[in-house]
């Protein structure tokens, strides 16, 4: 378990009355708290090397910019915290600097987390609903979507051309329920009335991930093999259900921008400056297409750097529980921190991740 440290210092940024306090850190990874005379934490920071790291802010301090140097001028007191690894205080960084909102961590101009599609695929009879960050390991995410109203769409568009239950129940083919209006509108296979196998339940569902994960030549062949099996069977209403929701797909698809022909699965990040203000843009590409665009903006940020700004971004996407990690994350430029952050990814996702 790791432990906080308390060090007391002279405020005012001269560290003559603490130079055997700063001498004495441990060369460690971890993270530490500035704080001010009445114990309120000015700055939160982490670093390989807790002692070379707060040692570089009272040493030579007229060199650090106006904004460092008003801080360093309030420190009264700092806590430490030793990690295990520089992973681990990366994202231990993370989760206290949203617990605190430190005054001197450039601060998003908003918080948000994003939302995702969830896909109940550990139930007898999977059902889709929109989530925010809560991770389920018997279920599937899809996204994450710029916006809820994008993540509405889709849930909308499964709900009109997939029979998916949306009902809260708990269902395992013993009891059986009254079923819903959905049943009637021809929406749902009605498993609650048991009226519908968990094979056949199954297809249906087949067919939803194929069309959240972008899959769209696979979906579209199968939905015609379905057409002309109906067809075939002198089911023709069921054949022209198909046909239908055939034409529907190929519309959502090409309204789609296809960026990579490969169908990766990655988030592209560009930053820009302007003034006081700084933005940091992202693209989230999921099998190859867009599935839309965001943007974070930085208050007060004339005198951030780049690297940190953009650091700032990183963390508040990738590492709040529950968030989900592409494969691959593309940056405008070399960031410091980019073999740390990998590290950190492949550890919070349990497989490889490319920075």
């Amino acid at each position: 378990m790791n432990k906080e440290t308390r060090h007391a210092v002279k405020g005012g940024g001269d560290i003559s009355s603490a130079r055997d306090k700063l001498s004495n850190l441990p060369n460690l990874p971890g993270v530490y708290l500035f704080k001010d005379d009445q114990q309120s934490i000015l700055y939160i920071g982490k670093s390989k090397s807790i002692r070379n790291r707060v040692r570089s802010y009272f040493n030579n301090s007229a060199k650090h910019n106006l904004r460092i140097q008003l801080m360093v001028s309030r420190i009264h007191d700092f806590s430490l915290i030793v990690t295990d690894t520089e992973a681990e205080a990366l994202i231990l960084e993370e989760q206290l600097i949203k617990r605190h909102h430190p005054r001197y961590n450039v601060a998003l101009k908003d918080g948000k987390s994003y939302p995702y599609c969830k896909l109940t695929v550990g139930e007898m009879y999977p059902r889709l609903m929109l989530v925010r960050e809560k991770i389920d390991a018997k279920s599937e995410y899809y996204g994450p979507y710029p916006s809820v109203k994008d993540a509405r769409q889709v849930l909308k568009a499964v709900m009109t051309y997939f029979p998916l239950r949306t009902s809260k129940m708990l269902l395992d083919g013993k009891k059986t329920y009254r079923p819903c209006l959905n049943f009637q509108m021809k929406r749902c296979l009605a498993p609650c009335r048991g009226v519908v196998s968990v094979e056949e339940y199954g297809k249906v569902v087949r067919q939803v991930r194929l069309f959240l994960k972008g899959r769209d030549k696979e979906l579209l062949r199968e939905l015609e093999q379905r057409m002309e099996q109906s067809s075939k069977k002198l089911e023709y209403e069921k054949s022209a259900q198909y046909r239908d929701q055939i034409r529907a797909m190929s519309r959502i698809f090409e309204r789609q921008m296809v960026l990579d022909v490969k169908g990766k699965d990655q988030d592209v990040f560009n930053l820009f400056r302007e003034a006081d203000s700084t933005g940091v843009q992202v693209l989230f590409i999921r099998n190859g297409r867009l599935l839309g665009t965001d943007f974070f903006f930085f208050e007060d940020s004339s005198e951030a750097s780049a690297d940190n700004l953009l650091g700032q971004a990183l963390h508040r996407i990738y590492m709040p529980e529950g968030s989900i990690v592409p494969r691959e994350i593309l940056l405008p430029f070399e960031y410091t921190d980019r073999k740390l952050l990998e590290d950190a990814l492949n550890k919070k996702s349990e497989r490889r991740v490319y920075v």
